[in-house]
């Protein structure tokens, strides 16, 4: 990812991120290695953060989010 936009690990890294800018505008970038039309999107997405410096871009990648997700609905179900 290009170093004008944001790497986002967390969801408090997510917050930390948006309240400390509040005054741009963000535009996220939710994306999946293993997903082809990510990988295209993500070279977009860069070209746009350097055309673009008064925008914070936002980089999440889903996957690992995606299953943590899965484990906590799974817990819910089974009363845990």
């Amino acid at each position: 990812m290009s170093s004008d936009s944001v790497t986002i690990d967390s969801p408090e890294r997510f917050q930390q991120v948006l309240s400390a800018d509040l005054e741009r505008v963000s535009v996220t970038n939710f994306w999946a290695p293993w997903a082809e039309p990510c990988k295209a999107m993500n070279e977009e997405f860069d070209k746009l953060a350097k055309k673009y410096p008064k925008v914070l871009f936002l980089n999440v990648c889903a996957a690992p989010r995606a299953r943590l997700s899965h484990d906590r609905c799974a817990l819910s179900e089974h009363g845990g």
